[in-house]
């Protein structure tokens, strides 16, 4: 279903760039990172993590929910609500993110704030396609799939055009704490 391939290419976006903030260069110690860049880790991998299992939630439900719709106003309104869920999903690992602070590394300022702006190029994706969904015509089926279509494809197109925020900047500690850090290694062998 499309929708739920928007929600695939949000997630994939999302973890590139989490990845990428946390493993960019090749790490010159072997030692432990410290425990502020080690719980930083953690808590942008935990919030992405979260995030991942609420967006798969909600698109794996869709489908289903969307289907048993009695009429084109009530699909609408599932439509409108499943695109609000991700966006609250968005808005709560952002917040989550932000929460942490800058990481105590060479370059943390920089690093979290491409993080966090990267993830509300997403959030802001996922809030235009709701405005979207809230407009949606719902007098005529072909007109209503065809909007629909039209919404998932341009956040399809927003959420993939969003590139590597990241270029240029690395981190070996960050990279060191994320290769030890288990929600990290889970996130890393996501599909």
């Amino acid at each position: 279903m499309l929708q739920h391939r928007s929600s695939r290419i949000a997630l994939g976006v999302v973890l590139t760039l989490v990845m990428a903030a946390c493993s960019k260069g090749n790490p010159t110690s072997s030692g432990s990172p410290s425990g502020g860049v080690a719980a930083y880790v953690s808590g942008v991998c935990g919030a992405v993590g979260n995030w991942e299992n609420a967006v798969q939630s909600l698109a794996t439900g869709f489908p289903a929910q969307i289907q048993g719709a009695s009429s084109l106003d009530a699909a609408k309104q599932l439509f409108v609500q499943y695109v609000d869920e991700n966006v609250t999903a968005t808005d709560t690992m952002i917040a989550k993110i932000q929460a942490l602070g800058t990481p105590s590394v060479a370059n943390g300022a920089e690093i979290q704030s491409k993080v966090v702006g990267a993830l509300q190029q997403v959030d802001a994706s996922f809030a235009e396609a709701k405005s979207k969904a809230e407009q949606l015509d719902t007098t005529n089926p072909t007109t209503f799939s065809s909007g629909v279509t039209d919404i998932s494809n341009t956040l399809d197109s927003e959420l993939s055009g969003l590139g590597d925020p990241l270029a240029g900047v690395s981190s070996p500690q960050l990279e060191t704490a994320a290769s030890a850090d288990p929600a990290c290694q889970k996130l890393n062998a996501s599909p």
